[in-house]
């Protein structure tokens, strides 16, 4: 009769779970600006002994909600190289160990929305790192440089 009564009382919380949908999930563009890189061909390139700067990562949050990113973090290959808690979330990565070639740069986050779930966002860059500059592509310099990627459940 106890075990009965408890099951009764557990009853009303059955009720209470909500199910998740992607309609909760953030709806923003997230605006990486990069220093010292040529893009091109949907590729960063950067010398070898030179720095990969990026100057900072913000987010705009469609539909006129206001949107934030807390807590960066930055994977060169898939190893964690530092992470960043503060706005505008830049850092500085020499590029004196990474050995010509290609290569990965993730940058992590979190990422809140007005009436929105929390979420993970994850942006991933190919990366040729280049023994010197005249192995950039033809006619280019190292430069600022700016992404736009937008994430949502909407298509733009």
């Amino acid at each position: 009769m106890k075990k009965l009564l408890y099951l009764l009382l557990l009853l009303p919380l059955g009720f209470m779970v909500s199910c998740s949908s992607e309609d909760d999930l953030p709806d923003v563009d997230i605006a990486v600006s990069f220093d010292n890189v040529v893009s091109a061909e949907n590729t960063l390139y950067v010398v070898q002994g030179d720095t990969l700067k990026v100057k900072g990562v913000a987010v705009r949050g469609n539909d006129n909600k206001n949107a934030i990113i807390t807590n960066v973090s930055y994977m060169w290959d898939g190893l964690l190289v530092t992470w960043n808690p503060i706005a505008p979330f830049g850092v500085n990565i020499m590029m004196d160990f990474p050995k010509p070639g290609r290569h990965v740069l993730s940058i992590y986050m979190d990422i809140a929305q007005e009436d929105k779930s929390l979420a993970y966002g994850i942006l991933e860059y190919k990366v040729t790192v280049v023994g010197d500059s005249t192995e950039l592509p033809a006619g280019t310099k190292p430069g600022p440089y700016t992404s736009i990627s937008y994430m949502g459940t909407k298509q733009k």
